[in-house]
């Protein structure tokens, strides 16, 4: 909690690496102080320039709204991906589990990437039925509930439809979106007006869309990165997709994309995610590497962004994390990641985590920051 002196020179930049160190055991337990102890450390709220200055502040604020999300997963049943389902399954089930402990308002949407105009596809379809046939239309067209955690796990491990092998994850994403717009209150099968839309893909091959432009080359998990003039074209091609989820096509279709597919030199030889890792990193998503078993970190982290993104509750000023107080309706809230609050530093923003509260309710978060002072030369 130090200031730090800044000694580089207009033209030059630093670097600060923080980080902290626990069992991940420990750091992936809610019930142990661990994780958010971990997190103050290494979020960077705590680093200033030696002429900053503490300062106490207090946020009064009214909540407006609620924290609501539709999550959407966009899921590759390829044969190519048959050493990875059931761990897909596992990780979803965790990720499910997670969203429940939360305490976030959801609802879960499961598609397939298979390929426009294929006679077993429709496209960006979500599941709502158990079932093992592979070629099963998903039965109707709807969002699944908190209370429905048996039949997305099916979902996720037989998604509707069958794709054929051509996995066209961009366009399903998309289609996703589209078909269960515009947004209605009370409709299975459409968007909620207050929810954040979230969309996760999981897949070991690059996106079909893209395969026009790159050769196979391009997609082994050594070429991490593509040269300039593909990159361009790459990033020309992902533009209408961006273009929608960043709400320019339509602003209800705004969306945080996260995947989880090939990473740089990974160790199932999937295919590099050029193209989805673009959207990600564009569009405020994490990159989890598909061929992890336990993919706890990376998916503890999504929840905590989607969390993050849909709190009522955005701090004025970034605090230093670990001084933060709060209290609801004049009583105090303690920091605790299963019944209390919590500080999500990507959004500068606060999560209850089974705390209720309603529209209405009155929040004070008290806090330490630092404040940049005024050097008069």
């Amino acid at each position: 909690g130090y200031p730090v002196e800044d000694t580089a020179k207009p033209d030059e930049q630093r670097i600060v690496i923080m980080g902290a160190v626990a069992l991940r055991s420990n750091y992936q337990d809610p019930g142990r102080k661990t994780g958010f102890l971990v997190d103050d450390l290494s979020n960077g709220t705590a680093v200033a320039v030696w002429s900053d200055q503490v300062e106490d502040e207090c946020d009064v604020g009214t909540i407006t709204s609620l924290p609501v999300a539709d999550i959407i997963w966009v899921i590759d049943e390829s044969g190519s991906m048959s050493g990875e389902r059931q761990d897909v399954v596992n990780n979803a089930n965790n990720f499910f589990s997670r969203a429940l402990a939360s305490g976030l308002d959801f609802r879960m949407g499961v598609t397939n990437v298979c390929r426009p105009g294929a006679s077993s596809c429709v496209q960006g379809k979500f599941c709502s039925k158990v079932s093992t046939s592979t070629s099963d239309d998903g039965g109707t067209d709807r969002f699944l509930l908190p209370s429905e955690q048996q039949v997305f796990s099916s979902c996720i491990k037989n998604p509707p439809g069958y794709e054929g092998g051509s996995e066209y994850g961009l366009d399903n994403s998309s289609e996703a979106v589209k078909k269960h717009l515009p947004r209605a209150t009370g409709a299975p099968g459409k968007i909620r007006p207050e929810a954040k839309i979230v969309i996760i893909l999981a897949t070991d091959e690059a996106p079909q869309e893209l395969k026009g432009i790159l050769s196979y080359s391009d997609y082994s998990s050594t070429n991490c990165q593509l040269d300039s003039g593909k990159q361009g074209s790459v990033n020309s091609a992902l533009q209408k997709y961006l273009d929608l989820f960043k709400g320019l096509t339509d602003p209800e279709a705004a969306a945080i994309f996260h995947v989880i597919g090939g990473v740089c030199n990974n160790s199932c030889s999937a295919e590099m995610a050029h193209g989805y890792r673009e959207l990600a990193q564009q569009l405020s998503g994490q990159i989890g590497d598909v061929c992890q078993k336990d993919l706890g970190n990376t998916l503890q982290v999504i929840i905590d962004s989607i969390i993050g993104a849909a709190s009522p509750v955005v701090l004025e000023y970034v605090p230093i994390a670990s001084s933060l107080a709060v209290a609801m309706d004049g009583v105090e809230v303690k920091r605790s990641r299963t019944n209390g609050f919590d500080y999500r530093a990507e959004n500068n923003a606060l999560a209850f985590i089974n705390v209720k509260f309603d529209k209405g309710s009155e929040v004070v978060a008290s806090y330490k920051r630092w404040a940049r002072q005024v050097v008069i030369q």
